[in-house]
C-alpha cells in the first residue's frame, strides 16, 4: 500500500500547472493568429477582386470616352468641311453675278443690281476674311505733345507709357535720373499732374490695370505697387541680386487677367512671375532667352523679347514650356531688328517691335514675317 501512494505521488509530481497553463494559452494564440490570418487573407483577395472589377470599368469609361471623342471630331471635321463648301459656293454665286460681257454691258446689266451686288460680296469678304490693317510707310501720329525739359509739362527720357480707361488719363514714365517721376496727360495732351518726384532712380516699366500700378526701377532693382488715383505707395520689393524677391536691373512689366505681375529681370536672364501683392511665385527662363527687356501675355501664351538673342522673341506656356523662338537680331543685312526694346500686338495679332538703333517700327505677321516698316534711319531720307 505504501509503494502504491509513493508511486501516485511520483506520478502526480511530474506534471507541472504552469507548464500546463502556458501551453493552452499558446494554443489559444495560434488559433487566434490563424482565425485572423485567415480573415486578412479574404479582405485581400475581395479588395483585390474589387480593384480588377474597378479598373475594367474605368477601361471601358476610357474607351467609351475616346470613341466619344472620336465622334466628335468626326462631326467637327464633318460641319467645317460643309462650311467650307457652303462659302465657297456662296462666294463663287457672288462672283458670277458680277461677271458682265462688255458689249451687253448697256442693255442687260442693271446698275443698281450691279451695286447691290457689289455691296453684298464686300459684307461677304468682310465677314468671312479677317481683314490686315493697312499701315502707311510713315507713321504718321494722332497726337504729339510734350518736349524735352524739366518743367512740369515736358518730359526727359521718357521709356513707358499707361493708358487709365476709367479716368481717360496718359501716365507717362521719366527715367532720366535727375527728374525721376510719372506724369499725367489727358488724351489731348494737357498736363495734369507729377508723381513720385523723389522716390525713383531710374524708372523704367509702367502697368496699369483698374487702380492698381506697378512700376520697375532699374538702378534700384525693385518693383514699387500704387493705387490711383494719388499714387499711394502700397508695397516695393526687391534688391540687387539673383535669388527670390531680388532682380538685377529690371525692365519692362505686364499684368495678367488673373492679376499676377511678370517682371523682365533683364541681367538674372528671367521672367518673374509674382501675385498682386508682390510675392514671388515662379521665374520663367530658358539657356535660349538671354537679358529680357520687355514681356506681354496674349491669350494663354507669354512673349518675351530678349536684347542679346539672335531670335529675340520668345514664346512661352504661362507655366514656362517654351515653345519657339522667332524674329532674327543682330547686325547683319539679313537680320530683321538691330537693337530692340519693346514691343505690343495690335487688334489682328500682328506684332509690333521698336528697333532703337534704326529708329524703326517693324511689323511682323504672328508667324513672324516681316510685314511693314514704319519710320527711318536718321541718315536717310525718310521713305
Amino acid at each position: 500500500m505504501a509503494e502504491c501512494n509513493t508511486i501516485c505521488e511520483t506520478s502526480l509530481g511530474s506534471v507541472d500547472p504552469v507548464e500546463i497553463c502556458i501551453n493552452e494559452k499558446f494554443d489559444f494564440l495560434v488559433e487566434c493568429i490563424n482565425r485572423r490570418r485567415d480573415i486578412l487573407i479574404s479582405e485581400f483577395r475581395s479588395r483585390q477582386e474589387r480593384m480588377c472589377s474597378e479598373n475594367t470599368r474605368r477601361r471601358q469609361t476610357l474607351q467609351s470616352l475616346n470613341e466619344s471623342k472620336a465622334k466628335l471630331v468626326d462631326i467637327k471635321d464633318n460641319m467645317l468641311q460643309s462650311f467650307r463648301t457652303k462659302m465657297s459656293s456662296e462666294f463663287d454665286e457672288k462672283l458670277k453675278q458680277l461677271e458682265v460681257k462688255p458689249k451687253e454691258f448697256e442693255l442687260e446689266c442693271d446698275t443698281q443690281q450691279l451695286e447691290d451686288s457689289i455691296a453684298s460680296l464686300g459684307q461677304l469678304i468682310e465677314r468671312e476674311v479677317i481683314a490686315i490693317p493697312k499701315y502707311s510707310t510713315l507713321l504718321q501720329p494722332a497726337l504729339s505733345f510734350g518736349k524735352e525739359g524739366t518743367e512740369e509739362n515736358n518730359l526727359k527720357l521718357p521709356r513707358s507709357v499707361a493708358y487709365d480707361e476709367k479716368t481717360k488719363l496718359i501716365y507717362i514714365v521719366n527715367s532720366n535720373h535727375s527728374t525721376a517721376c510719372i506724369k499725367s496727360f489727358s488724351v489731348t495732351g494737357e498736363y495734369r499732374d507729377t508723381f513720385c518726384t523723389s522716390m525713383f532712380h531710374c524708372p523704367i516699366g509702367i502697368a496699369l490695370r483698374g487702380e492698381q500700378v506697378y512700376v520697375t526701377d532699374s538702378l534700384l532693382h525693385s518693383i514699387f505697387h500704387f493705387k490711383l488715383p494719388d499714387f499711394k505707395l502700397l508695397g516695393r520689393v526687391g534688391k540687387e541680386g539673383s535669388g527670390k524677391g531680388e532682380f538685377y536691373f529690371p525692365q519692362q512689366l505686364t499684368i495678367a487677367p488673373n492679376g499676377s505681375v511678370l517682371v523682365a529681370d533683364c541681367d538674372n536672364h528671367r521672367v518673374v512671375v509674382m501675385d498682386p501683392k508682390l510675392n514671388y511665385k515662379r521665374a520663367i527662363k530658358h539657356e535660349s532667352m538671354r537679358q529680357p527687356v520687355d514681356v506681354k501675355l496674349l491669350r494663354d501664351r507669354v512673349y518675351i523679347l530678349s536684347y542679346r538673342d539672335s531670335l529675340c522673341l520668345h514664346e512661352f506656356t504661362q507655366s514656362g514650356k517654351k515653345i519657339r523662338s522667332f524674329i532674327t537680331c543682330g547686325e547683319k543685312d539679313t537680320d530683321m531688328v538691330k537693337e530692340v526694346y519693346s514691343f505690343c500686338f495690335d487688334r489682328q495679332n500682328n506684332i509690333l517691335v521698336c528697333d532703337y538703333s534704326t529708329e524703326r517700327i517693324n511689323v511682323f505677321s504672328p508667324e513672324g514675317n516681316l510685314l511693314h516698316q514704319l519710320g527711318c534711319l536718321q541718315d536717310k531720307e525718310k521713305e
